[in-house]
């Protein structure tokens, strides 16, 4: 006598409909479909005026403030995010340059494993790719001809990619690439 299979268990209740999104995915939902602030100088004076205690005195400035377009980065890719803001920063018909291509060409091209980007010649030679462009590879900060350089591509409205270490309070510091950051300086319009 076969004894008949009992049936099988009813499937698992659907997730609730208001599951709170993880921490860095409600930034990302708050910051989507919000309109960057476009301004003049009025930011960058304002950001110099409530850091003067810490400059030295004497020190003349040289400002410049193109616009540049925003993209919350996704987990650790803000190599990748601000070599998408130079490119539409650029050349804002360069839109088609998106974010999937640039990440999915840094990982064909074995310059990242999950979005990092650790070495400044293989940022280069991504800009170079996706971007269409020739990218000068800087050694040796501001010194020597470096700093007349970059003043002389900024004057052009050119971006310049900076990797740089990132302190505790988000300002750079030198910390041998243990706190790898990137930042996007803009030219003039």
């Amino acid at each position: 006598m076969e004894v008949p299979m009992p049936p099988p268990p009813p499937p698992p209740p659907p997730p609730p409909k208001d599951v709170q999104p993880t921490k860095k995915k409600l930034y990302l939902a708050i910051a989507e479909g919000r309109k960057p602030v476009e301004g003049d100088h009025t930011e960058a004076r304002l950001l110099l005026s409530q850091r003067e205690s810490s400059f030295r005195k004497g020190l003349q400035w040289v400002l410049f403030n193109k616009y540049v377009p925003s993209l919350i980065q996704d987990g650790p890719q803000c190599g990748l995010v601000a070599l998408w803001m130079a490119a539409h920063l650029r050349r804002p018909a360069l839109s088609s340059v998106d974010m999937e291509t640039i990440v999915e060409t840094a990982l064909k091209r074995g310059y990242t494993a999950q979005g990092e980007m650790f070495s400044a010649r293989d940022m280069a030679l991504l800009a170079e790719e996706v971007c269409s462009c020739k990218a000068d590879l800087l050694t040796g900060g501001m010194s020597g001809d470096n700093a007349s350089t970059v003043i002389a591509h900024m004057c052009d409205g050119k971006p310049v990619l900076i990797p740089y270490d990132e302190d505790f309070n988000h300002e750079p510091c030198q910390n041998g690439g243990h706190k790898a950051h990137w930042a996007v300086a803009s030219g003039k319009s």
